[in-house]
């Protein structure tokens, strides 16, 4: 049943078996503004309302006031009259008044503080424990329980493990059964860049080549991805090799290819980027830029830098623009330095060379210095070799003994390791790689 007010107009439900049986009107009271009516039960309409004898009265007292205060007032205004100032009289009597509210004021505020607040903070911090503690209770309920008389210190833990592929193994019957191999997930290792290392001296036949290819061959024959790039315009690494690529570092540089299609395997682990008569049109290009030009091998290289172990640059002869790209690009240096007396020089002059780039590349250096045509029976290339390790102690290799099979081996296009198992030329550059490899290279 809907109750309505008939002083303020709100409604209000009641349930019928709150209501008394017997009687067919009830005295009510509105919750919402205190006034108190009369309420018949007998009326079929629920609306049907009417006040309370003693109320008609005061309500007919309501009505005629709100007439007259909508009236307009017919009393002329007041005039104002100006405030005087107060006695001492009046200050004095007022002083315990304001001091009683005062003190009032004061107890309502300490009542205030002093009323219990509602915990609903705490109430959301318990449920959420609560939860906690629920999660906590069914992980340990579906953890597995060691077996009993086991001790949970002396207990090794259980590595993490993947599904793989099953196993077949045969059973006793004919039917294969299959079993489930555990494996164990393993890290992938950091990648880093490719170690860039130059074969450069501005002597001509020193054997810079056959130490470039040699020198790459044995490093993939160890394991390591290796990339030979060849800066030379007469292009002997491809031959040395047996390869005929038909793409090289030219096209790669005009970026008329993509730096995968510009790369030939000539073996297992080892790529090629051939040289040739194309890279004369390179030293132009190189020439003609305002800004950069010694930087131009280094960002045409440098998408090789993360796919490989070892990038071997083959330098040609002399003091060119693509000479000193190279300089640019590598970090290491290996100075092949044939036993002769024209071979020391040489090694001087790029010495004063390679001084005007490390000014801007003070991190650049020689790091290995080769000695190569090493022959013990004639006495000059032996007093040589002893002059540079007196020089050079720290950046000696182990030389490169004469050896008939080193020229013999580029006529068939193939290495020392495939040429000649059992020549000395094959010791040395094992030797080399080792070297070079910090002897970690098993080859």
């Amino acid at each position: 049943m809907e109750i309505i007010c008939p002083n303020c107009g709100i409604k209000r439900s009641v349930d019928d078996k709150v209501l008394p049986q017997n009687k067919t009107r009830i005295t009510t009271l509105c919750r919402s503004c205190g006034h108190r009516f009369v309420l018949h039960l007998d009326h079929p309409q629920a609306f049907s309302t009417s006040p309370a004898p003693e109320d008609t009265q005061e309500m007919d007292k309501n009505a005629s006031k709100r007439k007259s205060a909508d009236a307009p007032s017919q009393v002329p205004p007041r005039p104002r009259q100006e405030k005087s100032a107060p006695s001492p009289k009046d200050e004095s009597a007022k002083a315990p008044a304001m001091a009683e509210k005062s003190r009032g004021q004061v107890e309502r505020k300490k009542q205030v503080k002093d009323r219990p607040q509602p915990v609903v903070k705490e109430k959301v911090r318990a449920e959420t424990v609560s939860v906690d503690a629920r999660k906590k209770t069914a992980v340990t309920e579906n953890k597995p329980q060691p077996p009993a008389g086991e001790d949970l210190k002396t207990r090794k833990p259980e590595p993490d493990k993947t599904i793989s592929q099953p196993s077949i193994t045969q059973d006793s019957g004919d039917k294969p059964k299959t079993e489930a191999k555990t494996t164990f997930t393993k890290r992938p290792r950091p990648k880093t860049k490719a170690r860039s290392i130059g074969v450069i001296l501005s002597k001509g036949g020193v054997g810079k080549t056959t130490t470039s290819v040699n020198l790459s061959a044995g490093l993939a024959m160890a394991g390591y991805k290796t990339l030979l790039v060849d800066t030379d315009t007469q292009g002997q690494s491809s031959y040395m090799l047996g390869v005929k690529p038909e793409y090289g570092l030219a096209e790669l540089v005009t970026k008329e290819i993509s730096p995968q299609k510009a790369l030939h395997k000539s073996r297992e682990r080892l790529w090629l980027l051939a040289g040739g008569r194309s890279l004369a049109g390179l030293k132009r290009i190189i020439d003609r830029k305002d800004f950069g030009g010694e930087l131009t091998l280094a960002e045409a290289l440098q998408p090789y830098e993360q796919h490989f172990d070892y990038i071997i640059v083959d330098s040609s002869p002399g003091w060119d623009p693509i000479t000193v790209n190279v300089l640019f690009f590598v970090k290491e240096l290996l100075i092949p330095v044939s036993l002769e007396v024209m071979s020391l020089q040489g090694l001087s002059e790029f010495s004063k060379s390679l001084a005007t780039i490390q000014k801007y590349r003070s991190n650049l250096g020689i790091t290995y210095i080769l000695p190569t045509f090493l022959d013990y029976k004639q006495p000059s290339r032996v007093d040589i070799y002893e002059k540079l390790k007196d020089l050079y102690a720290g950046y000696l290799c182990t030389p490169i003994r004469y050896d008939p099979s080193l020229a013999e081996a580029p006529a068939y296009g193939q290495t020392i390791y495939e040429y000649d198992e059992d020549s000395s030329g094959l010791v040395d550059y094992k030797a080399l790689v080792r070297r070079v490899t910090d002897g970690d290279a098993l080859i």
